[in-house]
């Protein structure tokens, strides 16, 4: 992969070297080398991520799943009680954010791991929803995130009930709204 990379890099180099008689190579190379180099840093990244990273995000999740249960059995359907993002780009966001934890990581960083931009921004706020504390913030032109705490805040925890209930469709507005009213 990092001989792909420094090809594509040596020859986008080579073209801008040649001048720009036709814009429309450079423009390939520029797009090819761009997508090289992404597949390329995104690839470094992972091979960063151990499986106790992996393990940690895991845990998080258990954790959260009996906190739901703690909050929420008897008291909604078992059904709206699950755990949602269970992906392996979660898990390598929080793990990216951990190893950095009380550090503002540029959001171009993580942006990486997703490889572009919304799904980093609705893939954080997942994660806040886990309850998490990640604060977005911005410095100039840079955005980024911090992943404040390792503690969970159960009061975050209803959103996913409520999720939840709202994706439900064969629910009716009354029935949709009486379990909304529970949280």
């Amino acid at each position: 992969m990092g001989s792909d990379a420094k090809f594509a890099v040596r020859d986008l180099y080579d073209q801008l070297d040649r001048g720009f008689e036709d814009s429309q190579e450079l423009f390939g190379g520029y797009i090819f080398t761009k997508r090289i180099l992404a597949d390329f840093m995104q690839a470094l990244i992972r091979s960063q991520i151990s499986a106790s990273d992996i393990s940690r995000y895991n845990n998080i999740l258990a954790t959260v799943e009996t906190l739901l249960a703690d909050a929420y059995v008897g008291k909604m359907p078992e059904k709206y009680l699950k755990v949602p993002y269970r992906s392996a780009i979660h898990a390598e966001l929080y793990a990216v954010l951990y190893r950095r934890r009380g550090e503002p990581v540029e959001a171009d960083l993580l942006r990486i791991i997703t490889a572009d931009s919304v799904h980093t921004e609705r893939r954080t706020r997942e994660l806040r929803e886990l309850g998490l504390d990640i604060v977005a913030s911005k410095s100039g032109a840079v955005n980024t995130y911090t992943l404040q705490s390792l503690e969970i805040n159960p009061s975050k925890l209803g959103s996913i009930v409520a999720n939840h209930i709202r994706a439900d469709k064969s629910l009716s507005v009354s029935a949709r709204d009486r379990l909304l009213s529970r949280l």
